[in-house]
């Protein structure tokens, strides 16, 4: 029996929204369902429930009464039987064989009400009101030619006679009159009500579902992960780009074939460690936040036709059909964030970042998809948008390398790059594209709802996985501390060494889940080693310090000596030192959207700076500047500054001569005029101690 409370905290939610005198009397339903509340209670409880009402309805005890007795009257016309053990002779589908509802779908009583045709619920889909998401549910009707149609109504809908009429109308049910042209909707609504209340007793009877705003990952948890076609959830796409995608997560094959696709996608790519790799990354956006890995960026740079694409599809085909997920760097950043907070959880492929001119948008990208939150949004209300979560892989490609064009703090670390053809030339990229054609066309989408169902099912092994990650990620920090791969930023190595390790992981897995033969140990190698050799010289102090050596050497006479008495003077050079201003420095530096303070620490820990005697980085410094002496001859002057920096040159002569030399951006006209040759790169003369070359203007 029914307590008290239950019954009113129903009756609340019958009157959800419900404003007092906005009516003179209830809809059909609402009286409907009061009335099999108080066919469960006596006296005191029935006039505990009408005070309840008029409080909430500000309808009268005798108006509510005199609904109930009318609406108790008109229950004669259903032959109202209580739920009880199915019985074929009951259920819906005994009635009318091609009804789509389940088989152990009754009806509340041996037939439909007068004039009405066959119509009835198959699926409830739960809403979400932080979301302000309404629950909905599905209707099934029957068409004339014996067909049938189904579409979804909010609750609200349905319980509005007016609004549910119009809706099922527009669709084409054609029961809402009878033979003598009375409406049915009163009759219609209170049996539909029957119809659910009667099942919801019968388990099965009516599907429900909840209903999720992203794929992936739906808490802090990790208790579920959604992925399109799973049971029990409706998946609602918030905009019409997202639903397209949406739709290419559907699945081709069934879940048994899933073994069999990545083992022919792996044989494909064997001996080519950058494509089974970047197959991997499907797996790997599942299993991130379980071990404690940060989101990344991979990018495979390189020309065209090398195989790129086809490494993010194999990818792609892992979830779902790769031609209808895939999207382009052209788009603007407004039409990325969604999509990447909608796929949570997924591998998010990006083709051709050449494309992207505005190379903000590429940083903006991999800034917030590391940090894992997207960009606030305020409104001209004053309010402000939800903050986006964005988790998982991007797997990116392009012709020329992004971390070429990044110097903001940090983002280079977020960013993994391997610049060498995938499978070593066009022709034979060419052929194994054509053996992979033939292997998505059998099977896509079923690989990543067997692996994560293999995820979710050894939830008890997580810690362990957390443990193993970390033992894999100090093998790689091991390793890479033994091996004399020159000068590169120590901390960006770190971060690597840790999507190496979620990679690796995640090739151990995919061998236990799917039973096949990866071979991690020489695939994560091969990738390594692509990684690392395209590390090397690239840290943000490295690349500025080039870069900065190249201006001061091209504008020797124009900013960096005295007697020049058009331009502005920025520092001086000795043998020992470059001299610079603080302002000037940072602008320069600010210019090339470098972040200053990563750029300053990295050239302290080289050993660039000079630094005084008290530890600070700039210090005292006299330098003779050119100055105009009003009424008389011109002249210069020895003035003493406080604060210059002093940029070591045989601790830059040392970090350059260290670094790769074949990817810095040196002028060329540089490289005929004011550089000679050195060790690993050409270096500017005023650097080289022996040529004497030097501007004595810094006592």
């Amino acid at each position: 029996m029914t307590h008290i409370s239950e019954a009113i905290s129903n009756i609340d939610f019958l009157f959800e929204g419900f404003t007092q005198g906005s009516q003179a009397e209830l809809t059909s339903i609402q009286v409907e369902s009061i009335l099999e509340l108080f066919q469960e209670f006596g006296i005191t409880e029935k006039i505990e429930l009408i005070r309840h009402l008029k409080a909430i309805t500000g309808i009268s005890q005798t108006v509510l009464r005199d609904q109930l007795i009318v609406i108790k009257r008109s229950r004669s016309t259903f032959q109202v039987l209580q739920a009880g053990p199915v019985s074929s002779q009951r259920t819906v589908v005994a009635l009318y064989p091609n009804a789509p509802v389940n088989t152990l779908a009754q009806m509340p009583g041996t037939q439909l009400p007068s004039g009405i045709k066959p119509i009835f619920i198959n699926r409830i889909i739960k809403g979400l009101a932080a979301s302000n998401i309404a629950e909905q549910i599905e209707i099934v009707f029957e068409n004339l030619d014996g067909t049938w149609s189904s579409l979804l109504v909010k609750r609200s809908v349905f319980i509005d006679a007016k609004k549910f009429s119009a809706t099922i109308a527009d669709v084409g049910y054609q029961g809402l009159y009878d033979e003598e042209g009375k409406s049915t909707i009163n009759r219609l609504i209170p049996f539909l009500v029957k119809y659910e209340h009667h099942n919801a007793l019968i388990q099965g009877a009516i599907s429900k579902s909840e209903t999720c705003l992203t794929l992936g990952y739906t808490d802090t948890k990790l208790s579920r992960y959604i992925y399109n076609g799973i049971k029990g959830f409706d998946i609602v796409a918030p905009g019409e780009q997202e639903q397209v995608m949406l739709e290419g997560y559907k699945q081709h094959g069934r879940p048994q074939d899933a073994s069999k696709f990545v083992q022919d996608i792996l044989a494909l790519f064997a001996d080519y460690p950058i494509p089974t790799v970047m197959f991997l990354t499907g797996f790997a956006a599942k299993i991130l936040p379980i071990i404690g890995c940060d989101s990344f960026m991979l990018e495979v740079a390189n020309s065209t036709g090398t195989g790129k694409s086809l490494g993010q599809y194999a990818a792609l085909a892992i979830d779902g059909d790769p031609k209808k997920l895939k999207l382009q760097w052209s788009s603007s950043y407004a039409n990325i964030e969604p999509l990447a907070a909608f796929f949570k959880n997924h591998v998010f492929v990006l083709e051709d970042g050449q494309n992207q001119l505005e190379k903000s948008i590429i940083s903006d990208v991999i800034y917030n998809y590391f940090n894992e939150q997207g960009k606030g949004k305020s409104y001209n209300t004053g309010s402000t948008r939800k903050t986006r979560v964005l988790q998982g892989i991007i797997l990116s490609s392009a012709e020329s390398q992004s971390v070429d064009l990044l110097n903001r703090d940090g983002i280079t670390r977020r960013l993994m790059t391997v610049n060498q053809a995938p499978f070593g030339n066009v022709e034979t990229a060419k052929a194994k594209g054509k053996a992979y054609e033939k292997i998505v066309k059998k099977y896509h989408g079923i690989a990543g709802p067997v692996f994560i169902n293999f995820v979710m099912e050894n939830r008890q092994d997580w810690d362990q996985w957390k443990e193993q990650y970390q033992q894999l990620k100090a093998v790689y920090d091991q390793q890479a501390s033994a091996q004399d791969i020159g000068h590169m930023d120590k901390e960006r190595i770190a971060f690597m060494n840790g999507y190496l390790s979620a990679l690796h992981f995640t090739a151990m897995l995919v061998e236990q889940c799917f039973d096949v033969i990866v071979n991690t140990t020489a695939v994560m190698e091969g990738f390594a080693t692509a990684v690392y050799g395209n590390m090397v010289g690239k840290s943000p102090a490295i690349k500025a310090i080039t870069e900065f050596v190249d201006y001061v050497s091209m504008n020797q006479t124009k900013h960096f000596t005295f007697g020049n008495a058009n331009q502005e003077q920025k520092g001086a050079i000795t043998k020992e030192y470059i001299a610079v201003f603080p302002a000037a420095l940072k602008e320069f530096l600010s210019k090339g959207d470098y972040n200053v303070t990563t750029v300053l620490e990295g050239w302290s820990k080289m050993g660039i700076i000079m630094k005084a005697k008290n530890g600070k980085t700039t210090q005292k410094t006299s330098m003779q500047s050119y100055i105009i002496n009003s009424g008389s001859k011109d002249k210069t002057v020895k003035t003493d500054y406080p604060y210059m920096y002093r940029l070591d040159t045989k601790a830059i002569e040392k970090e350059l001569s260290t670094s790769n030399c074949e990817d810095d951006p040196i002028n060329e006209a540089t490289q005929k005029g004011d550089f000679a040759s050195s060790q690993g790169r050409s270096m500017p003369t005023f650097l080289r101690n022996d040529t004497g070359a030097v501007i004595e203007s810094i006592s």
